[in-house]
């Protein structure tokens, strides 16, 4: 069976590759959020070192909010 940290790296490149396919065939306004970021570096915010806690909802959350104001023009 494959690692947890492998699994998560081959999705993570998978998700990379789309995300520049599309921008390559010439899809506007694309946001890609590094999922390294989301949950923190602490492992307190997953419950099994995947799944996000209470706490890894509100650290995505932080993470996104930039992100999503910057798509909607509310910066």
């Amino acid at each position: 069976f494959k690692s947890r940290r492998d699994r998560h790296r081959e999705n993570r490149a998978s998700l990379i590759r789309a995300f520049d396919n599309l921008v390559s065939s010439g899809v506007k306004s694309l946001y890609y959020l590094e999922g390294d970021l989301l949950l923190g570096d602490d492992t307190e915010a997953a419950t099994d070192g995947s799944h996000p806690s209470d706490l890894g909802f509100m650290r995505q959350a932080d993470a996104f909010e930039p992100i999503l104001k910057e798509a909607l023009g509310l910066n």
